[in-house]
């Protein structure tokens, strides 16, 4: 059998659309900034369209403020909530660690792959982006720029 692979939703946020603290620019590009030694955040919500299951990606886009090097600790926590039900802070969470190059102002990405948890219902789903400068994991000294991030759903047909 084969299954059919579409993408269901597509959506990038820019900084713009999305509440985030420390908001500026760097060489015309809105950015947010995600200081080292603190716990940032920004928060998006999306509407979900009925239809198959499948998992969903997010890609957040940053770059470093510096040379330094390091790691960022980044944090995705995401819910999904139906008609009908009761909204609460996103409870599923999923940490990335990644390398800030040495190299300032360069264009970074970094993946989160959400495990289906939509079983084909339509519905709203929050996220809440975080760098944990806090954690002893997080070692970059200098800030992280978030300039967007893109949220895409893959559906795969029910049989």
């Amino acid at each position: 059998m084969l299954w059919n692979v579409d993408i269901d939703d597509f959506q990038f946020f820019s900084i713009d659309s999305i509440n985030v603290p420390n908001k500026g620019s760097t060489a015309g590009t809105r950015r947010a900034n995600f200081r080292a030694n603190t716990n940032t955040e920004a928060r998006a919500t999306y509407p979900i369209q009925p239809g198959g299951v499948g998992p969903a990606t997010i890609k957040i886009s940053w770059f470093p403020s510096n040379v330094n090097t390091g790691n960022v600790r980044w944090r995705i926590q995401y819910g999904f909530h139906t008609v009908g039900s009761v909204i609460t802070a996103p409870s599923n969470s999923i940490v990335q660690v990644q390398a800030a190059p040495g190299v300032k102002n360069q264009l970074m990405t970094q993946g989160f792959e959400i495990p289906d948890i939509f079983g084909g219902a339509s519905g709203i789903m929050n996220f809440k982006i975080q760098r944990r400068g806090t954690h002893t994991g997080d070692t970059y000294t200098g800030i992280a720029r978030l300039i967007g991030f893109c949220y895409r759903r893959n559906r795969i047909p029910k049989p």
